[in-house]
């Protein structure tokens, strides 16, 4: 789906991080015969659609979200069969699954509460805070950021102890020249 999942299980050794390309006009033919659309609303769809991931994923991971570097695979609908490129992900996957472990499960549910809560902070629309970041540490996530004054504090605080539900965090919050914990 392209929402950059390929960083948030990046080290994790059990994780295929797989991409799936198709050149632009190929992507316009198809979505013109799928949806029955004339071309530059085809075009338009796909160079929107490509906007917004690339959008999407800079803010939340600070990467980019086509960078081939950052997957395990990258298949190309141009040259390469559906048929071929599911045989290829079903072998890269199975290889894949002899690296499961605990510690990877853990990681694992360590990132996707960072992202869950970081998301959640950053698309509510009544935080308005200037710098953010969530972390996994340790055995829960470590909260920095700058904020404005105490009660935008204690409202951030409250709906990061939702969004985490039971995981432990630490608040390392600034404002005013003060650290907060």
């Amino acid at each position: 789906m392209g929402r950059g999942g390929n960083f948030l299980l990046k080290d994790i050794p059990y994780a295929l991080r797989v991409r799936i390309v198709m050149g632009k006009e190929a992507r316009i033919e198809r979505i013109m015969k799928g949806q029955d659309i004339p071309r530059d609303t085809a075009r338009w769809l796909v160079e929107k659609t490509d906007y917004e991931m690339a959008r999407s994923v800079q803010f939340i991971y600070g990467k980019k979200w086509d960078d081939s570097a950052e997957y395990d695979l990258v298949l190309d609908l141009d040259s390469q069969k559906p048929e071929e490129i599911i045989k290829i992900i079903i072998a890269a996957f199975n290889e894949k699954q002899n690296k499961y472990s605990e510690e990877a499960k853990k990681t694992l549910r360590l990132r996707a509460a960072a992202a869950r809560v970081k998301a959640g902070i950053l698309t509510n629309a009544s935080f308005l805070i200037p710098v953010f970041d969530v972390e996994p540490a340790g055995d829960g996530l470590v909260i920095r950021g700058v904020i404005h004054n105490p009660k935008e504090q204690k409202r951030l605080e409250e709906e990061a102890k939702k969004l985490a539900g039971d995981m432990p965090i630490k608040f390392e919050l600034h404002y005013r020249g003060l650290i907060r914990s």
